[in-house]
Protein backbone atom coordinates (compact mmCIF):
# COMPACT_ATOMS: atom_id res chain seq x y z
CA UNK A 1 0.00 0.00 0.00
CA UNK A 2 1.38 3.41 -0.93
CA UNK A 3 1.04 6.68 0.95
CA UNK A 4 -0.44 7.15 4.36
CA UNK A 5 -3.91 6.89 5.81
CA UNK A 6 -5.40 9.88 7.59
CA UNK A 7 -8.45 9.33 9.76
CA UNK A 8 -10.91 12.21 9.84
CA UNK A 9 -12.34 12.58 13.32
CA UNK A 10 -15.23 14.48 14.81
CA UNK A 11 -18.89 13.80 15.29
CA UNK A 12 -22.13 14.08 13.36
CA UNK A 13 -25.69 13.12 14.24
CA UNK A 14 -26.53 9.44 13.84
CA UNK A 15 -26.22 8.84 10.13
CA UNK A 16 -25.34 6.19 7.59
CA UNK A 17 -24.06 5.66 4.03
CA UNK A 18 -21.07 8.04 4.33
CA UNK A 19 -19.17 9.42 1.36
CA UNK A 20 -16.15 11.73 1.44
CA UNK A 21 -14.58 13.99 -1.18
CA UNK A 22 -11.81 16.60 -1.22
CA UNK A 23 -11.66 19.87 -3.13
CA UNK A 24 -8.52 21.30 -4.74
CA UNK A 25 -7.60 23.25 -1.60
CA UNK A 26 -7.75 20.15 0.61
CA UNK A 27 -11.09 20.78 2.31
CA UNK A 28 -12.75 17.48 3.25
CA UNK A 29 -16.49 17.10 2.61
CA UNK A 30 -18.44 14.44 4.46
CA UNK A 31 -21.77 13.43 2.92
CA UNK A 32 -24.20 11.24 4.88
CA UNK A 33 -27.81 10.25 5.25
CA UNK A 34 -29.41 11.22 8.54
CA UNK A 35 -31.64 8.64 10.16
CA UNK A 36 -34.68 10.82 10.69
CA UNK A 37 -38.16 11.02 9.25
CA UNK A 38 -38.07 11.75 6.39
CA UNK A 39 -34.57 10.50 5.60
CA UNK A 40 -32.45 13.44 4.47
CA UNK A 41 -28.99 14.03 2.99
CA UNK A 42 -26.42 16.35 4.59
CA UNK A 43 -22.88 17.59 3.93
CA UNK A 44 -20.41 18.74 6.61
CA UNK A 45 -16.87 19.95 5.91
CA UNK A 46 -13.54 20.44 7.62
CA UNK A 47 -10.52 22.45 6.58
CA UNK A 48 -8.20 21.01 9.25
CA UNK A 49 -8.47 17.19 9.05
CA UNK A 50 -11.45 17.01 11.38
CA UNK A 51 -10.33 19.24 14.25
CA UNK A 52 -13.36 21.45 13.58
CA UNK A 53 -16.39 20.76 11.40
CA UNK A 54 -18.81 23.13 9.66
CA UNK A 55 -22.37 22.46 8.65
CA UNK A 56 -24.43 20.50 8.32
CA UNK A 57 -25.95 21.71 5.07
CA UNK A 58 -29.21 20.05 4.10
CA UNK A 59 -28.87 18.81 0.50
CA UNK A 60 -32.40 17.51 -0.14
CA UNK A 61 -35.05 19.60 1.59
CA UNK A 62 -38.76 18.92 1.13
CA UNK A 63 -40.34 18.25 -1.30
CA UNK A 64 -37.33 16.24 -2.52
CA UNK A 65 -37.87 12.51 -1.96
CA UNK A 66 -35.85 10.64 0.70
CA UNK A 67 -32.39 9.34 -0.22
CA UNK A 68 -30.23 6.24 0.19
CA UNK A 69 -26.59 5.41 -0.59
CA UNK A 70 -25.27 8.80 -1.76
CA UNK A 71 -21.99 9.22 -3.62
CA UNK A 72 -20.31 12.65 -3.47
CA UNK A 73 -17.62 13.80 -5.91
CA UNK A 74 -15.86 17.09 -6.61
CA UNK A 75 -14.38 18.14 -9.95
CA UNK A 76 -10.72 18.58 -8.97
CA UNK A 77 -9.37 19.02 -12.49
CA UNK A 78 -7.69 22.40 -12.99
CA UNK A 79 -8.32 22.19 -16.76
CA UNK A 80 -12.06 21.63 -16.30
CA UNK A 81 -14.40 24.57 -16.85
CA UNK A 82 -16.35 23.19 -13.85
CA UNK A 83 -13.46 22.89 -11.37
CA UNK A 84 -14.57 22.61 -7.72
CA UNK A 85 -18.21 21.90 -8.54
CA UNK A 86 -19.73 19.25 -6.28
CA UNK A 87 -22.05 16.47 -7.40
CA UNK A 88 -24.03 13.83 -5.53
CA UNK A 89 -26.05 10.89 -6.86
CA UNK A 90 -28.22 8.54 -4.81
CA UNK A 91 -31.11 6.10 -4.72
CA UNK A 92 -34.41 7.89 -4.31
CA UNK A 93 -38.13 7.80 -4.98
CA UNK A 94 -40.73 5.20 -4.13
CA UNK A 95 -38.99 1.96 -3.11
CA UNK A 96 -35.60 3.34 -4.29
CA UNK A 97 -36.85 3.23 -7.88
CA UNK A 98 -35.02 6.38 -9.02
CA UNK A 99 -31.47 7.64 -9.40
CA UNK A 100 -31.39 11.19 -8.02
CA UNK A 101 -28.75 13.82 -8.78
CA UNK A 102 -27.88 17.26 -7.41
CA UNK A 103 -25.00 19.70 -7.87
CA UNK A 104 -23.51 22.62 -5.97
CA UNK A 105 -21.70 25.54 -7.57
CA UNK A 106 -20.61 27.10 -4.27
CA UNK A 107 -18.67 24.45 -2.32
CA UNK A 108 -21.79 22.80 -0.94
CA UNK A 109 -23.43 25.88 0.61
CA UNK A 110 -26.44 25.51 -1.68
CA UNK A 111 -27.65 22.71 -3.95
CA UNK A 112 -29.54 22.98 -7.22
CA UNK A 113 -32.89 21.32 -7.83
CA UNK A 114 -33.26 17.55 -7.69
CA UNK A 115 -32.97 15.76 -11.05
CA UNK A 116 -34.01 12.21 -11.84
CA UNK A 117 -31.39 10.42 -13.96
CA UNK A 118 -33.36 7.18 -14.22
CA UNK A 119 -36.53 5.63 -12.84
CA UNK A 120 -38.60 2.49 -12.92
CA UNK A 121 -36.62 -0.25 -11.16
CA UNK A 122 -34.98 -0.83 -7.77
CA UNK A 123 -31.63 0.97 -7.52
CA UNK A 124 -29.04 0.37 -4.81
CA UNK A 125 -27.08 3.59 -5.04
CA UNK A 126 -25.18 5.23 -7.88
CA UNK A 127 -21.52 6.08 -8.41
CA UNK A 128 -20.10 9.14 -10.11
CA UNK A 129 -16.83 10.04 -11.80
CA UNK A 130 -15.70 13.22 -13.53
CA UNK A 131 -13.08 13.41 -16.28
CA UNK A 132 -10.50 16.16 -16.85
CA UNK A 133 -12.91 18.06 -19.12
CA UNK A 134 -15.64 18.15 -16.47
CA UNK A 135 -17.84 15.48 -18.02
CA UNK A 136 -19.73 13.56 -15.34
CA UNK A 137 -20.24 9.80 -15.61
CA UNK A 138 -22.89 8.01 -13.56
CA UNK A 139 -23.34 4.26 -13.14
CA UNK A 140 -25.89 2.24 -11.18
CA UNK A 141 -27.21 -1.30 -11.13
CA UNK A 142 -30.73 -2.53 -11.85
CA UNK A 143 -30.62 -6.12 -10.63
CA UNK A 144 -28.17 -7.83 -13.02
CA UNK A 145 -27.92 -4.83 -15.38
CA UNK A 146 -25.73 -1.73 -15.29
Amino acid sequence: MGGSINVLTGSTPEGFDPSVAFDRSGTSYFCYVLASAPVRLYVDWTENNGLTWHGPVLVNPSPDPPVDKPHLIIDRNSSSPYANRMYVAYSSGPDNSEVGFKRSLDSGSTWQDFQVLSSGAFVSGANLAVDRNGTIYAVWAFGNSV
